[in-house]
């Protein structure tokens, strides 16, 4: 059996994170509104439904679909939704609050 120890990792820690003693990994997301030159109009706070799906057998393992609903904001039909990933590990409530 190979050795679990690497990158500074003892072969207990891999054996946490892997086995998920710590519980389990949880990410973020903060939804930007976008003008057609991409600058930042506002952010997207109220997620009104959300889905995530994992297939192993795909190509993309994780896809997520969600509907957000504006806020006080007036779009055009060129304004477009985009994504950043908050690995600070905020929860909706967090990010509701900023």
């Amino acid at each position: 059996m190979q050795p679990l120890d690497r990158n500074g990792y003892t072969e207990e820690q891999v054996k946490a994170m892997l086995h998920g003693r710590n519980g389990s990994r949880v990410i973020s997301f903060r939804y930007d509104l976008l003008d057609k030159n991409e600058n930042k109009k506002g952010e997207l706070l109220k997620v009104t439904s959300g889905e995530v799906e994992f297939n192993s057998f795909a190509t993309i393992k994780r896809t997520a679909k969600f509907t957000l609903e504006e806020e006080q904001q007036v779009t055009t039909v060129v304004d477009r939704e985009a994504t950043w990933n908050d690995y600070a590990e905020l929860t909706w409530n967090d990010l509701d609050a900023k």
